[in-house]
Order: structure tokens, then C-alpha cells, then sequence
């Protein structure tokens, strides 16, 4: 994971090659010392070390604040009686703010439950030799979401989702639908976190 640090902010990208996610999060707290002297900096984090992060937040399920301390390729996570020391990742993290569009031509606004369930019952469908794609459908004239698969093997599935808002012009786009309900599955609306 990248994680960009600003005087006010902090951004977390991570991929793994079929896949971007990039938060960006307010400070809460401020940094030791003065903020506005602070020079931004950057620093790649490996998946293992965030991962055994997780395991220890998940297990005592706390809000207690997590410190975050980075120097000269070193970096150290304080989390109660907590400690996690890394090496950070060398080298040149990819450019992904270039992949992330600044405006949109579309936009659909759907309840994320209901789209899990009609993607959770077309998934049945989409098999792995064609990689899991699910066909979505846009109509912005009905205000209306088709969601598609087709397999040799099981046949083919639709579900249509009528409750869409939908701004802009119909187009058809195919998706894994083992990605997009990962990410959906993950998604929650919650108080950001304090660092």
C-alpha cells in the first residue's frame, strides 16, 4: 500500500494489478509538531505488514487511535501495546492518480444491497471461463440497471434493477463480478478512521 502523507491529509493507494483503491482521509489529529512545516512525504508499505495490522485491530476491536511513525526506510505502527515495525517498499510506486478519471460522463446511483443480491444471483451464471464478466446494461431513458451473464455450460441469467438514478447516456460495460462484489461487499459508511 502507498500511503501519501499531507499537512492535512492522508491518501492510501493499493493494487494488485487487476484492482486500485485509493482512499483519501482528513487528519483528525495533528502530526507531532507543526503542520505547517511539515514536508509531505510517501512511503509503500508491504501487504504483510498491514495484514497482521488488520488481524490485531479486528481481534480487540477498539477505537483507540493508531500512531504511525516513518524514518529513513523504517516505519513503526503504535496501536495501544502495540508494536509493528517494516521496512518500507523502494521504488517508484505507479502513477495511478492518471488512471482515476477527475470527472464522469455517467453516473448510477443504486442501493448497494440490492445490487449485491442481483449480482449475487447472476454470479451463479458467470462462469470462470469467461472469467467471471457480468454484462451491466445502462438505460438512463428507464432509469434502469440490467445486470447479464452468459456460460456454455449454465445457460444465461438477467436481473434488472428499476430503482437506478442514472445521469448521462446508456452504455453497455462488462465487469468481474468477483471484484465488483468484493469491493461492494467491503464498502461501508462509517466515521473516518483517527490516525
Amino acid at each position: 500500500m502507498h500511503l501519501s502523507v499531507e499537512a492535512d491529509s492522508l491518501e492510501f493507494a493499493a493494487t494488485d494489478g487487476h484492482r486500485l483503491a485509493v482512499v483519501r482521509a482528513a487528519m483528525v489529529e495533528e502530526i507531532e509538531g507543526e503542520p505547517e512545516a511539515m514536508e509531505p512525504f510517501a512511503v509503500t508499505v508491504p501487504g504483510r505488514t498491514l495484514r497482521e495490522l488488520e488481524r490485531i485491530l479486528v481481534a480487540q476491536q477498539s477505537s483507540e487511535p493508531v500512531a504511525l511513525y516513518c524514518d529513513r526506510g523504517q516505519l513503526a505502527l503504535q496501536w495501544g501495546d502495540y508494536y509493528i515495525t517494516s521496512r518500507t517498499l523502494e521504488g517508484q510506486y505507479p502513477a495511478y492518480n492518471q488512471l482515476i478519471p477527475r470527472q464522469f460522463d455517467r453516473q448510477v446511483t443504486v442501493e448497494r444491497k440490492l445490487l449485491l443480491g442481483a449480482l449475487d444471483r447472476i454470479s451463479v451464471i458467470a462462469d470462470q471461463k469467461s472469467n467471471h464478466i457480468v454484462k451491466f446494461s445502462i438505460d438512463a431513458g428507464n432509469q434502469s440497471l440490467a445486470i447479464s451473464a452468459d456460460a456454455q455450460d449454465a445457460g444465461s441469467g438477467r436481473e434488472t434493477i428499476e430503482s437506478a438514478q442514472i445521469s448521462g447516456e446508456d452504455i453497455d460495460i462488462a465487469f468481474n463480478v468477483k471484484y465488483l462484489m468484493e469491493s461492494l461487499k467491503n464498502l461501508t459508511t462509517r466515521p473516518p478512521a483517527r490516525w
